[in-house]
Order: structure tokens, then sequence, then C-alpha cells
């Protein structure tokens, strides 16, 4: 796989000037549009709830509520030149890329399968069983481990190694605690173990670690048709976390009990600790972090490692520092529970999807600025960040607050091009920027997907 073409970062002072002459590009299937404009009820039934770049960011993924898989080319927003993925009974949760090959999918859903697709020929190539409904999805960026969530309730809820390219899948690791997302760090070179982070119910992270090459050898079930049955049976490696926060500002990483204090390093991607290695069987939990008083629903990483972002359904919007855990920033502009969050390709800025976002916000990581907007409701004219109110043009904008109104063409002072319009009522709750560009896909209960930046632009 050819790798993206690195691109230069653009400053805060001018990006929001350079991000308002991109415009956007719709993608959508016009016949359930149409069914949606006639009934609310299916129109939350296609409601779009994972979106996902592939590694080139020449494809990108979409799955729906009404288990609609989609594979869509940022160039050629026709529906006829896209590509739909059948085999799922029930809603997609989540579609995840294998960060080595451009054209290898995975998805999960509620029908309670992790399907593995090779995009180009259609293929379902693997299906695992997993006992349960599908709720999160993460895919290591070495390509050689998949890290599945399942569960019809909270104490039940349990993840499923599966490793890569042979579907093996590994005993199953009890959570006991509503987990909505997982993401493993960068691997470093002759690592033993990968890095993940999981969010929970409870509002906390878990900063864990799970072998690269699990031992003992696991056992597999696969049946005539070549699905792979999931072990659901709990193993004898739970953590011996208590994963509640401790009280206070709970700002402050808390570690195990079993555990000495121990800290993530950016560069090497690994963390460090005057314990045992961990055992080569198990999740191993070293830390917990109390990041939200409710939920904490979604994180990613940066691409510099520098900073974890997560999102909960207070609607805060924290930055912590991944070398001495500590919160530099809480961001309180999203409305409504935050489904997604995302940063750049180079890390300076990050934005945020919510389920009653109708406005987003593209902030500076290191100054906490809001620098441009991503409009999704006609008649906003503008919002207040960090900075100056920031001037929006049709479905985008920059700073300057400029005196055209939204879906006009001008407005933001530097801007330029007119935006696509986007109704009243479309929420912004998956939000995804592109590996290599400035550009941002955005996706929610109405309107299909978008890509600002795909229309065209200078970025």
């Amino acid at each position: 796989m050819a790798p993206a073409p690195t691109r230069r970062s653009v400053p805060k002072e001018r990006f929001g000037s350079l991000f308002s002459t991109l415009k956007t590009q719709t993608y959508s299937d016009p016949s359930k549009e149409r069914v949606s404009a006639n009934s609310s009820h299916q129109s939350s039934a296609h409601a779009i709830r994972t979106i996902s770049w592939n590694p080139t960011g020449h494809l990108i993924a979409t799955g729906s509520q009404d288990r609609t898989l989609r594979i869509w080319n940022p160039d050629k927003p026709q529906l006829k030149n896209s590509t739909e993925l059948r085999g799922h009974t029930g809603a997609i949760e989540r579609v995840a890329w294998n960060p080595t090959k451009e054209a290898e999918l995975a998805s999960v859903s509620t029908d309670g399968t992790v399907r593995f697709w090779d995009v180009r020929s259609k293929a379902c190539i693997e299906s695992v069983q997993l006992g349960a409904r599908g709720l999160s999805l993460s895919w290591a960026p070495d390509g050689r481990m998949v890290m599945a969530g399942k569960g019809e309730r909270a104490e039940e809820e349990a993840l499923v190694p599966i490793s890569i390219p042979s579907f093996t899948v590994h005993p199953s690791l009890p959570q006991y605690v509503q987990t909505n997302s997982t993401i493993f760090a960068p691997v470093a070179a002759g690592a033993k173990d990968y890095t993940l982070f999981i969010t929970t119910g409870n509002g906390t992270v878990k900063v864990a670690t799970y072998p690269r090459d699990p031992d003992p050898p696991p056992t597999t079930n696969g049946t005539s048709d070549d699905t792979i049955m999931a072990d659901a049976a709990p193993t004898n490696g739970t953590s011996h976390l208590d994963p509640t926060p401790t009280g206070g500002d709970a700002m402050e990483l808390t570690p195990s009990p079993s555990q000495p204090p121990t800290s993530y390093d950016p560069h090497t991607s690994t963390l460090s600790s005057s314990s045992n290695p961990s055992s080569p069987s198990r999740l191993k939990t070293h830390h917990i972090l109390p990041a939200h008083p409710s939920s904490c629903t979604t994180l990613s990483l940066s691409p510099t490692g520098r900073y974890l972002a997560t999102g909960g359904s207070d609607a805060i919007l924290a930055l912590w520092d991944t070398s001495e855990w500590v919160c530099k920033r809480a961001l309180d502009h999203c409305v409504g529970s935050i489904r997604s969050v995302s940063f750049s390709f180079d890390g300076s800025y990050i934005v945020a999807g919510s389920e009653e976002c109708h406005l987003i916000e593209i902030v500076n990581v290191e100054s906490g600025e809001t620098v441009a907007t991503v409009g999704m409701e006609m008649g906003k004219e503008g919002v207040t960040g960090a900075g100056p109110p920031v001037g929006e043009v049709g479905a985008l904008g920059g700073p300057g607050g400029g005196s055209g109104g939204a879906g006009g063409a001008g407005g933001a002072s530097g801007g330029g091009g007119e935006g696509a319009k986007v109704d009243k009522g479309t929420q912004a709750q998956c939000v995804a920027w592109h590996p290599s560009r400035y550009w941002i896909a955005v996706a929610g209960e109405m309107g299909g997907l978008r890509v600002v930046g795909a229309a065209g632009g200078v970025l």
C-alpha cells in the first residue's frame, strides 16, 4: 500500500481563511432520503452511526442503523459509484479499516457478528460470531489484531481479540461494565504488548496492555460456513482494578492497587512500569483515568501521541497529556452526548460530533481556540469560541464573523465559494478527519454523508 502523501501543517492564524475556501460534497442514497422525508421513524432507521476513512483517504465507509454498509469514493459522489456490502442483519455499530491494507474493512453489528470484507470484490472474507450483540471495534496499527466489543447488558460486556490474518478468536475478556469504545496506541518496534485505551460507562478510561502474540494458543470453533465462534467464557485474569473515580476533581490518574505507577511514552508508544511484564494470556489494566463524571463515550489518540481526547455524555471534550496524565483542557462547546472525536492528520486540530450538534467547531489543540466551523443547520451565522466569533460560509466557515448568511458566497473574512446547503435539523454525530488532508467527513441523523473539502478548495 502506497503511503498517503504528507502535507504541511497550517498555523491557526491562517487556518480559518483557508478552510473557508473548502466546498462540501454530499453523498447519499436518494431512495432512502425520500423515505426519510416522509417518516421520522424511517429517518432514524437510516441514520449513519459510524464512518471511517481508509488509510490512504481514497475511500470512506459508512454504517447505518438500517444495516446498510457502504463504501464511497470521495471523488465520485453518485450512488452508482459506491459499493454496498451486504450480509449484516442488524444495525452497523462500528467500521474499521486495516491500517496496513487500503481495501480490507471490518464491521461489527447488533446481529452479533464481526465481518471482514475485501471491498474490491465486495466479498465477506470471514465472519466471527460473537455470541452477543456487537458494540465496538478497533484495529491495531500493525494490522495483526482486531478488538471487538460485545454484550447484551453492561455487566455482561466483554472484549473479543481476533488475530489477523488467521482470524483466530482468542478467549473473551470480561469487562463487567459498559464498554463504549476502544483504540490501540501505535506499536513500537519489538514491543511484546499492545497498549489499549478503553472507555467505560462510569466515565473512566482504562489504560491496558494485551500481548501481540497471545499465549496459551486459543481455540476456535469453525462451522461449515466458515463462521468463527468467539469464546464467551470469562478468563481467569480479570482486572484487579476498581474503575470507580476517586472523588475530588477526578483529574489524576488512579493506578491499580496491585500495580505501581505507570506512564505512557508517546515517543516509543509503550507503557513503562516497575512491575513484572503483563500476563501473556490476558488483558492487563495498568491504570484508570477518571475522565468524566458520567459515561465516557468515545476517544481518540492524536497522531503525535501527545494527547488523548475523550468525549462523554456530559458533552465535555477533554484533552489529556499522555506524558503526565493530566487534563490540559476541557472544552464545553458541544451540545448533547459526544459520539465521536477526531484529530487532524498533524494533530493540530480537533473536532467532535454529538447527538444534538448542528455546528461543528474546529479547535486548535494547543490554544483551545475555535478557528473555524462546519455548519449543519441553516440560519446560524457564527459562534463564539476561545477567540472571536466565527463566520460561516454555507456549510463551512472561517474566523471573522462575516456578514454573509448561511448558504451564501463570501461571508467570512478571506472566505470564498458556496458551501453545500444543509437542511435544518441535520445532526453531526459522526466526524472524521481525512488521514492526510484538512478535509472532514460528517454524518448523522439525516442528510447522508458530507465531506468538507471534497468539492474543491485550497487545502
